[in-house]
């Protein structure tokens, strides 16, 4: 879920999809340090693609509208949108903003879908929250160690 190596698969579905796009802009939070690190990942990807990468970051709902204000709106454009939990809550009003400016956009999760998104490359929410309840159970559980019979068992001390 939160593998930032997934964006550059996404920007490259993304310029598939509009081969002519000379610029992506990335929505993020900048205050998520796994933002950034996906930011990262976005800028080595735009250098390999050959793509010009600017950035809206988006911390709380007015820096939002302003960054939502400020998609492309224009041929050879396109957004990427990272994978955070802020703006996951506000899918419904970035998806509409996205069809409302008519910006080729990727999503990391299906759930964007329900707001009218296009494309998205990544687990649906759900599926990604199983996965976690899994990695937490085993790790609260501790190692799954072989046990012996008590009669068998060396003395401890």
């Amino acid at each position: 879920m939160l593998n930032r190596e997934l964006a550059s698969k996404r920007m490259e579905l993304l310029q598939q999809v509009a081969p002519g796009m000379r610029r992506i802009v990335f929505l993020m939070n900048p205050s998520n340090p796994l933002d950034m690190r996906m930011l990262e990942e976005v800028q080595r990807a735009a250098r390999i693609l050959n793509i010009k990468l600017d950035t809206l970051g988006a911390r709380n709902a007015e820096e939002l509208d302003a960054a939502l204000r400020a998609l492309p709106r224009g041929s050879g454009e396109g957004l990427l949108v990272a994978n955070d939990a802020f703006l996951i809550v506000d899918r419904g009003r970035i998806t509409q903003a996205v069809r409302k400016a008519k910006v080729p956009a990727i999503f990391p999760f299906k759930e964007y879908h329900d707001g009218g998104a296009l494309m998205s490359y990544g687990p649906t929410i759900k599926d990604a929250a199983r996965a976690v309840a899994v990695y937490v159970d085993k790790i609260l559980k501790g190692p799954n160690l072989p046990t012996c019979p008590s009669s068998r068992c060396p003395a401890t001390s």
